[in-house]
């Protein structure tokens, strides 16, 4: 059952107070919607302010999706029921294996990080001889990526069920 799209968006005041000034705090916290007939579902981690991503899949079928195959920012990092923590699965999908993936990763920057240590995203990058080199800085994964990230997967995963 495909779900229509539907968006929550949380207190900014409350978002401030948690994880600083940022382009997260007019972002919704939770976007359900469906690709390729697959449910996705895009959720705020409510302690670290990152965004992470999910396709549903009916549980009978799960088994066919080779995890190896799939392509998606930072890997695949959770399969299995969707965590109480990010709020119930849309209407009708609770029975669902969620592929999961978050931007949360070492050049990603993580809302509540960057609120408690201001220039953490900060690195040097080694070049190829492990000399010092260029410095570069972490990403906010905002919602247009995660929600670009997060339909690809839903095309690999509907692919792999055919």
């Amino acid at each position: 059952m495909a779900i229509a799209e539907r968006q929550v968006v949380g207190e900014v005041d409350a978002k401030l107070g948690r994880f600083g000034q940022g382009p997260w705090l007019l972002e919704p916290d939770r976007v359900e919607f469906c690709v390729a007939g697959l449910s996705c579902l895009i959720v705020r981690h409510p302690e670290f302010g990152s965004l992470l991503g999910f396709v549903g899949v009916p549980r009978g079928q799960a088994a066919r999706v080779d995890l190896d195959r799939l392509d998606v920012h930072g890997g695949i990092d959770t399969v299995g029921p969707l965590d109480p923590l990010y709020g119930p699965p849309p209407a009708g999908q609770e029975r669902h294996v969620w592929f999961g993936f978050v931007s949360g990763s070492l050049l990603d920057v993580v809302p509540w990080l960057q609120k408690i240590r201001p220039g953490i995203y900060e690195y040097e990058v080694a070049n190829a001889q492990g000399a010092p080199g260029a410095t570069t800085r972490a990403k906010y994964r905002d919602l247009q990526y995660m929600r670009r990230e997060c339909e690809r997967l839903a095309r690999q995963i509907a692919k792999a069920l055919g």
